[in-house]
C-alpha cells in the first residue's frame, strides 16, 4: 500500500513540476528525502536547495532575466555564481554546480565537499550583496 501511495505521489509531482522552471533540476527525482538534507547542517542544506531550485537571491531568478553581475558585468544566473571570475571568493566550479543540481541532489561520499560549496556560495552571495549596495549608493 505504501509503495503504491509513493508511486502515485511521485507521478503527480513529476507531472506538475515538469512545467516549473524552479523545479527543473528536481522534477525527475523521486519524492523521498534526499541524503544531503539529512547529512548537512540546516544552513548548508538550505543553500544547496536554493541552488538546485534557482531561488538564490538574484534578480534574474525572479523575472529580471537581463540582470547583470555587479562584479563582472555578465548575465547573472545561479550558474554564473559558480563561474564568475571577478569574485574574490574562490573555490566554486561548474563541476561543483553540476554536483549540486543532480536530479537526486548531491550524490557523493564526500559531503564535506558539498558543505564547503554551500558555504562558499553564501560567501559569494554576501560579497555580491555588498558590491550591489556600494554600486547603488555611490554609482
Amino acid at each position: 500500500m505504501q509503495k503504491k501511495v509513493n508511486d502515485t505521489v511521485n507521478k503527480e509531482i513529476m507531472e506538475e513540476s515538469s512545467q516549473k522552471t524552479k523545479l527543473h533540476n528536481i522534477s525527475r527525482a523521486n519524492a523521498e528525502l534526499k541524503n544531503y538534507l539529512k547529512d548537512l547542517t540546516w544552513e548548508n542544506s538550505r543553500t544547496v536547495f536554493e541552488v538546485r531550485t534557482h531561488i538564490l537571491k538574484l534578480n534574474s531568478n525572479y523575472g529580471q532575466k537581463d540582470e547583470q553581475c555587479y562584479i563582472c558585468g555578465k548575465q547573472e544566473t545561479t550558474r554564473h555564481i559558480f563561474e564568475c571570475e571577478g569574485s574574490t571568493v574562490k573555490g566554486l566550479t561548474i563541476e561543483r554546480y553540476k554536483q549540486m543540481i543532480g536530479k537526486e541532489g548531491p550524490q557523493t561520499d564526500d559531503m564535506n565537499s558539498v558543505s564547503q560549496s554551500a558555504e562558499i556560495v553564501r560567501k559569494k552571495m554576501e560579497e555580491r550583496s555588498k558590491i550591489k549596495m556600494m554600486v547603488i549608493k555611490y554609482g
